[in-house]
């Protein structure tokens, strides 16, 4: 499931994944309000919570996201300040490790207990 964050500080977005991520929530929930921040006037700050009940993201949830990184992200990339990614999997951290750097922006892993922090550094800066 996808959630939209509410009660977040001014300028960020937060999104929120549990359970199992279908190609069609991403598409209908999370793909039109990241081309909504895009095209806005503001570079985007976004908070991604994976909470403790996150299974895994079906495989066409990720080709959703391939998608939009491919062709709306690389065109939006000057767009992305910073993302903080708040999940207790080790797996998230270690892709973050690996792979961060090709993410656009600045980008940061914490735990779950650290979801404070995380919501401070990607409003800061």
């Amino acid at each position: 499931m996808i959630e939209l964050m509410d009660g977040l500080p001014e300028g960020v977005a937060g999104v929120r994944f549990s359970g199992r991520v279908t190609a069609e929530e991403y598409r209908d929930a999370l793909l039109p309000r990241l081309t909504e921040l895009a095209e806005g006037e503001d570079r985007i700050r976004l908070l991604v919570l994976l909470d403790a009940g996150f299974e895994r993201f079906e495989p066409g949830a990720l080709w959703e996201d391939t998608k939009f990184g491919v062709h709306d992200g690389l065109r939006h990339a000057s767009k992305f300040l910073r993302t903080a990614l708040v999940s207790d999997a080790d797996w998230a951290h270690h892709v973050i490790g690996l792979f961060g750097w090709m993410v656009p922006g600045d980008i940061k892993a914490f735990d779950l207990a650290d979801l404070d922090a995380a919501t401070a550094w990607v409003a800061g800066g």
